[in-house]
């Protein structure tokens, strides 16, 4: 089991993080034949043996070489469950994510947190006896621990688990670099704003090994620059206009929408639990694009789209649903209270649900 995907050598001059050589055995597998893996061999050991991947990309894309093209796909597919060991507090069960988050930043890798298993004295008795921990004590909590583990990596390779989603961004932007969607309101950007400064403070553990000292300066440099721009009115919208494509096709599509006979709205009574597919069907009904709902409320168009879809993993805690859906409410002219009462409702069943999965 692993307890962290990326350690550091706390002598060595550079970090070294313990997923690089994982992902140079991928690379290496993925080779068409045994030239194209020698050729990448090679390059491996220009750059240290086990480079950071996303380093290798950049290194190989500026010499125009084409094995950047196998990397960044090596890159896009690459695979790395981890698991955080002996957790103690509160804060330790955010580790995990963290991590992601770090690694997805330095090494250019997507990792699978998997969960975690707490300090538990028991783990240490049945190693002492030499029987298996959930044989020795099914029902501590280390043992819980390691029955969910084992049953997320189940839904791994049957294709079941979800990833933590992540906004649909241009890289390298403000929004990527505070992980918010282009429709990310004042207070969204404010609280990733805030768990990055965190997450990639000077002492923060999930970082260890994989920035020096000048990287996380500079990191934590253009996280003040893309708070300060995306909070001004007059610096975000030329910044957006210039990174994200204006693209006529999908505008086109909305003008269509508006201009569709609206379809009949549908029965509503005191009685009726609101769903996303019903919420859908109320702004269709009054010709309404899903679009013109985002520039009034300013909710992201991912978090509209995920309550109309019901992709509940998608959304943010409770308390920004229920605020999510007074203002549509609000929007739609419908009850916002029944609205939000009645569909926060489901949400809870659901994660009712995913937990006794869990």
């Amino acid at each position: 089991m692993r307890s962290s995907p990326c350690r550091s050598r706390r002598r060595s001059k550079e970090p070294t993080v313990s997923c690089a050589p994982a992902f140079a055995r991928a690379l290496l597998r993925e080779a068409v034949d045994a030239e194209e893996r020698r050729a990448l061999n090679a390059e491996l050991r220009r750059y240290g043996n086990n480079p950071p991947p996303l380093d290798l990309a950049r290194a190989l894309e500026e010499r125009r070489n084409p094995l950047a093209e196998r990397v960044r796909r090596c890159i896009e597919t690459f695979r790395f469950p981890f698991v955080v060991n002996q957790t103690r507090l509160r804060a330790d069960l955010e580790l995990g994510e963290q991590m992601e988050s770090a690694a997805r930043r330095r090494l250019g890798l997507r990792l699978d947190y998997v969960g975690y298993v707490d300090t538990d004295d028991t783990v240490w008795n049945a190693l002492r006896v030499g029987r298996p921990l959930l044989v020795e004590s099914p029902g501590t909590k280390a043992s819980r621990n390691i029955e969910k583990i084992a049953r997320r990596l189940l839904a791994i390779d049957q294709g079941k688990h979800r990833r933590r989603p992540l906004p649909d961004v241009p890289a390298d932007t403000h929004h990527d670099v505070l992980e918010v969607d282009r429709g990310a309101t004042d207070e969204e950007i404010r609280r990733a704003y805030k768990r990055a400064k965190e997450l990639y403070a000077p002492s923060a553990l999930a970082c260890y090994g994989l920035f020096d000292a000048a990287g996380l300066a500079r990191l934590r440099a253009r996280l003040d620059e893309a708070h300060d721009v995306l909070l001004d009115p007059a610096r975000r919208r030329p910044y957006e206009l210039s990174v994200f494509p204006v693209v006529a096709e999908p505008v086109v599509e909305a003008e269509e929408e508006r201009q569709r006979p609206n379809v009949p709205a549908p029965v509503i009574t005191p009685e009726t639990d609101f769903t996303g597919g019903l919420l859908r069907a109320v702004r269709e009904s009054q010709g309404i694009a899903l679009k013109d709902v985002g520039g009034v409320t300013k909710i992201g168009i991912g978090y509209l789209r995920a309550i109309e879809d019901e992709d509940f993993a998608s959304l943010p805690a409770l308390v920004y649903v229920r605020g999510f859906l007074v203002e549509v409410a609000k929007f739609l002219k419908l009850d916002p209270q029944h609205v939000s009462r009645t569909y926060v409702r489901r949400v809870q069943r659901w994660q009712e649900e995913r937990e006794r999965l869990a």
